[in-house]
């Protein structure tokens, strides 16, 4: 899995406006996301909730199209934990992964 991150956040009515992508679109060109609002759909697997040291809760999950994958990071409680989704939010690359 590459270094890419999409976060979810607050800001999700913004993000609606976005185009859809996909997963390999973003990964093929990350530069041209970086920081932008997207959508993209695909599949949710290895679900993870988890807390921050300050207790708030976090959750992360790897989010791929059946070829690529990439990491997902949400403050807010996705909707389902497994399978099939759309997701909104801004496409960051950290290092890593």
């Amino acid at each position: 899995m590459s270094g890419a991150l999409l976060l979810l956040g607050v800001a999700l009515v913004a993000v609606a406006q976005a185009a859809p992508v996909s997963v390999g679109e973003l990964l093929s060109d990350p530069d041209r996301f970086r920081d932008q609002p997207v959508t993209i759909s695909g599949t949710i697997s290895h679900f993870r909730e988890s807390v921050t040291h300050r207790g708030t809760p976090y959750y992360t999950f790897d989010f791929g199209d059946g070829t690529q994958t990439l990491h997902v990071l949400s403050f807010e409680k996705p909707r389902c934990r497994a399978g099939a989704a759309t997701v909104e939010g801004t496409f960051q690359q950290v290092n890593g992964g």
